[in-house]
């Protein structure tokens, strides 16, 4: 049984009436060109979903939260384990199960048939974080959150948040629209409501405006099984269920069902420009000529706009150069920075047995704050340049519709190898330096070893003085003890400098194998997501300029024919034109 609805039939029909509309005018007017992207228009409409990642340290509750939501065993749940892996669940018409595997790690997609999930909810199960930031992970799992359309950061009532909690939600806010928080695990702490407050204070306190749902998943269980409604009630699931459903699934819904309105009312806006030629040459045969021409320089500056010497080209070539540049720029002075600090942390550490693991939680913040703003910065370059060729395209006369979105940067499997650089743990974890450090009484055996041999001048010197007759003892004796004294002390500094330099090359060694997998990833990462970013701007505009010089053709092409026209069938055509136009602006009024 599932315990959320799927959308009435209806309410998808309502979702694309006005698509389909506009792609029947479009064949009617003989526009293939807008047909086709209008059938691509309604195709994503049909298929929007909604990327919900569910985050949170580990045995907070993530996998046992997904399972109650939904109502079915798709995520593992143990006691003692945990998730190592990202597991991306989607509606499916029967339970499929794959496995992506790749060098460095591995994801599970999971297919199951579910009502909430068939509205389009998609959720991500990822791996839990230790320490907020401090853990290799949190990077892959804020870059998984960053492509998300929402994000549900899950803690349990056992205690407050943590520093590390908050630090890491703040991240999570920073890089995703919407914050949802889920306290589990309500029936086992009976403080859990003041838990809840004290949670709710904080979110306030550092500046999230995120809802708190607390939740039990055995109550919901029970309720479920049971078929008692006010026990479902009680675990908090079937609030939670609403507000996914109705504040981020009907979001992203609507979200599409704009873009399709604004593809549609292009479409139209092309058709009817067609039209209102043809009306205004056959309405006044004074303007015949004037208009020929204006259509003329039309149809030259749309033919340009298809050419590769267009301005639109130009600029989306030399801004795409201009990226790629700084986002290599951009990470390397960010390498150099993390590189910099953490080598003068290492040289001025006294104990990096005792204190590599807080080093290594440092570098490992470090460098996640750092990839983070470098894709902060470059999504904010990507859309500065989108903006740019929309201007140049709009200065040109290019109707156009909204700016394409910028394309998501991380897929399922790239989030699982991005976790694990060198190995399957986390990145921090597969390049721990292998200190060996020399016990006290071995670093003392070696300095009174080195003292001894250090004597041996004095004992030579001793038996020399007994073979001549003197008797050089009581000399000897001191002096001896004070050799030997010198020599393992000197022996013991310079035991211990060795190590500790031993130490901090391995220390050195470790972080900066770890920087460097991190930063080559994020850089295959950035440059991907660049091109992505170009080829589907290109794609946009080329396919929007080709529009364009259709209608310019078609548009010089009905004024040529009229100025060829007898009064008689003119009249009759405006008539025709004059109800066809007014048609379709009805069409084009139309709001759901």
């Amino acid at each position: 049984m599932s315990a959320v609805a799927a959308d009435p039939p209806e309410a998808s029909l309502l979702d694309t009436s006005l698509l389909d509309a506009v792609i029947r005018e479009a064949g009617r007017h003989r526009r293939a060109d807008l047909q086709a992207r209008l059938a691509r228009e309604r195709t994503r409409l049909t298929a929007t979903s909604c990327q919900v990642v569910v985050v949170g340290e580990f045995k907070k509750g993530k996998s046992s939260l997904v399972n109650a939501l939904l109502n079915l065993q798709v995520c593992a749940v143990d006691p003692i384990g945990a998730t190592m892996m990202p597991t991306m669940i989607q509606h499916a018409p029967a339970r499929t199960e794959t496995v992506i595997d790749q060098s460095a790690g591995c994801g599970v997609e999971i297919g199951v048939p579910n009502e909430l999930l068939a509205s389009g909810l998609i959720i991500v199960d990822t791996p839990g974080v230790n320490g907020g930031l401090t853990d290799a992970r949190a990077a892959a799992t804020l870059r998984a959150v960053s492509d998300a359309d929402a994000v549900v950061f899950v803690s349990d009532a056992s205690q407050e948040y943590t520093e590390p909690e908050l630090a890491f939600l703040r991240g999570a806010a920073q890089h995703c629209p919407v914050v949802v928080c889920a306290l589990t695990k309500i029936d086992f702490y009976p403080e859990w409501r003041r838990i809840l407050d004290l949670d709710r204070g904080h979110l306030h306190r550092v500046g999230i405006a995120a809802p708190v749902f607390p939740l039990s998943a055995p109550l919901r269980d029970h309720g479920l099984r049971a078929d008692a409604p006010e026990v479902d009630a009680e675990s908090g699931y079937p609030a939670f269920a609403v507000h996914i459903r109705s504040e981020l699934v009907e979001q992203c819904r609507a979200r599409a069902r704009r873009d399709a309105d604004e593809a549609a009312r292009d479409a139209l806006a092309q058709i009817m420009a067609e039209l209102v030629v043809e009306r205004a040459a056959r309405a006044d045969p004074a303007v015949r000529n004037t208009l020929r021409l204006r259509l003329e320089a039309a149809q030259a500056r749309a033919h340009t706009m298809t050419t590769a010497a267009a301005r639109w080209q130009r600029i989306l070539r030399d801004g795409n150069t201009q990226l790629e540049r700084r986002v290599d720029d951009d990470l390397n002075q960010r390498l150099q920075a993390v590189t910099g600090e953490f080598r003068k942390r290492v040289a001025t550490s006294a104990d990096l047995v005792q204190g590599w693991d807080e080093l290594r939680a440092w570098l490992c913040e470090q460098a996640n704050r750092e990839l983070m703003a470098h894709r902060t910065m470059l999504r904010a370059e990507a859309a500065a340049l989108a903006e740019q060729v929309v201007s140049v395209f709009h200065t040109d006369e290019a109707a156009t519709s909204a700016l394409p979105e910028i394309p998501a940067m991380t897929s399922l499997a790239s989030l699982a190898s991005l976790a694990s650089p060198t190995s399957g743990r986390p990145a921090a974890e597969g390049t721990d330096p292998q200190f060996r450090t020399d016990g006290r009484g071995a670093r003392w055996t070696q300095a009174l070893r080195s003292g001894a041999i250090g004597m041996m001048p004095i004992h030579l010197l001793a038996a020399f003085g007994a073979l001549a007759g003197l008797s050089l003892a009581p000399i000897v004796a001191p002096v001896g003890g004070a050799v030997m004294f010198v020599v393992a002390k000197r022996t013991l500094r310079t035991s211990r400098e060795n190590q500790l330099s031993t130490h901090r090359a391995q220390a050195k060694g470790a972080g900066e194998d770890y920087l460097q997998k991190a930063w080559q990833l994020a850089h295959t990462d950035s440059r991907r997501a660049q091109q992505d970013i170009y080829f589907q701007l290109g794609n946009v505009f080329t396919e929007r300029a080709a529009e364009l010089r259709t209608s310019a053709g078609r548009n010089l092409e009905s004024a040529a024919l009229e100025i060829k026209a007898t009064d008689v069938r003119s009249q009759r055509r405006l008539a025709e034109l004059n109800t066809e136009i007014n048609r379709l602006e009805l069409l084009a009024g139309q709001r759901r």
